[in-house]
């Protein structure tokens, strides 16, 4: 996934994580995100195995989710 201005743009409002942990790193110009659910409000967004309960699509927009809930973090 390539970010751009649009994308920044769409960032949601965050909340402080409970744990103390990085939610993301950046290494040889790669953004390498870990510990991030597909949450929108406060509750999960898709759930379930890819595929079968969760499309391929879907999975693309969770990681997208993830993503971008990460950068403020």
């Amino acid at each position: 996934m390539v970010l751009n201005r649009d994308f920044l743009q769409n960032v949601p409002d965050l909340q402080m994580p409970a744990a103390a942990f990085k939610p993301y790193v950046v290494h040889g110009g790669i953004v390498h995100v870990s510990g991030q659910l597909p949450v929108r409000d406060g509750k999960p967004v898709w759930v379930g195995r890819v595929p079968g309960a969760v499309s391929v699509d879907q999975a693309r927009e969770a990681a997208e989710l993830c993503a971008s809930t990460s950068w403020l973090g």
